[in-house]
């Protein structure tokens, strides 16, 4: 739901429970998908007490795909186990690139996963925090696509370089927001290039959040 005037800029969305359904964006138009050399920002601002607002289970901030969790995909996640809750980035490439031979996901290395860790994340519901993931190199067909993460305008995880190619049905490409989330969420922003650590930063002290940058 809209919450007006409870945002770190003007209105927020609120999610106030688990729902079925999705709330969100059909890639086309909204988020910058391409064949050959793809890189990308996403930004948005949380305002959540992971360990007391969210239910129990995985909670995604944000996931886009057009097929599923481990196949093609972008999230930002709270993890269902662990106390405190980590954050966790993650960049799936197709799943016959980074899992060719179907390996059980519970069983494998942590550091073999795609994934950028925050094992203590410093979200609390009585203040608003920034995230921002960044991707570079995507669907060049080397291993040379990177992944970095940032909370608060600081470097907070990284994916180091590995094969990723994305294959997406755009049809069915979707950014979605709130799955399992419970909490607020502001700001959202979608750019077609990689910013920097410099411009993370900067980006993170618009006064006026990412509408300024339309001034």
């Amino acid at each position: 739901m809209l919450a007006p005037g409870a945002g770190r800029f003007g209105d927020a969305l609120r999610f106030e429970k688990k729902i079925d359904q999705v709330v969100g964006y059909r890639v086309p138009g909204n988020f910058p998908y391409q064949t050959n050399r793809w890189s990308g920002t996403v930004s948005f601002w949380l305002r959540v007490t992971p360990d007391e607002d969210i239910e129990p289970g995985y909670s995604d901030v944000i996931q886009v795909t057009s097929k599923s969790w481990d196949d093609a995909s972008f999230f930002v996640e709270f993890t269902k186990d662990e106390k405190p809750r980590e954050m966790r980035l993650g960049v799936y490439a197709d799943k016959e690139v980074w899992n060719p031979n179907n390996r059980d996901w519970g069983k494998m290395p942590m550091e073999e996963k795609p994934l950028a860790r925050v094992l203590r994340p410093p979200f609390r519901r009585d203040r608003w925090n920034h995230v921002v993931f960044t991707w570079e190199n995507f669907n060049t067909g080397r291993p040379d696509g990177v992944c970095q993460l940032y909370v608060d305008g600081v470097t907070a995880g990284s994916i180091s370089a590995r094969e990723q190619t994305f294959h997406w049905d755009l049809s069915k490409s979707v950014m979605m927001l709130g799955l399992a989330y419970t909490g607020w969420m502001d700001d959202l922003a979608v750019f077609n290039r990689a910013l920097s650590a410099g411009e993370v930063m900067t980006l993170h002290h618009l006064p006026g959040g990412v509408s300024d940058l339309r001034r």
